[in-house]
């Protein structure tokens, strides 16, 4: 079982290698939100454009995209404000998708399948070069 935690966040301003360097970190937000979208959209079966859409969707499709904001605030540590422009929603919406989500940490199986998320999405983020860092308080303004 994989055990890393995502409590450190990706630095949006640098990237490794020289595509998109000086981009103002453009190109991380767009490959973070890519990875996430990707990889819940595998485990709740949900398609991407589904996941981008303006309407809520779905309960599956609701639910999916609330992991995917939670993986970006919790996870990643993207303020409130950050991950709802990524996924074109307001701050309260991100923060009440984080409370639903946290909820259902106390569900063994459901905890599990989030750990294993965050694994992937933090394995993704550093094979594309979107690397982990530990920033200091407010250092991610480019999401």
């Amino acid at each position: 079982m994989c055990t890393a935690s995502l409590q450190t966040r990706p630095d949006f301003s640098s990237h490794v290698g020289g595509d998109g360097a000086g981009d103002g970190g453009r190109r991380a937000v767009a490959q973070t939100r890519t990875v996430i979208e990707l990889a819940v959209g595998q485990v709740f079966a949900v398609e991407a454009a589904k996941l981008q859409a303006a309407s809520r969707g779905r309960k599956g499709v609701a639910l999916a995209r609330q992991v995917g904001m939670y993986l970006a605030h919790v996870g990643l540590g993207c303020s409130l404000t950050q991950v709802g422009r990524v996924f074109g929603r307001d701050r309260t919406t991100v923060a009440h998708a984080c409370a639903v989500i946290e909820d259902r940490r106390d569900e063994p199986g459901f905890d599990l399948a989030l750990q294993c998320l965050e694994c992937v999405v933090r394995h993704q983020l550093e094979a594309r070069g979107v690397v982990p860092i530990r920033p200091s308080v407010g250092a991610i303004e480019a999401f």
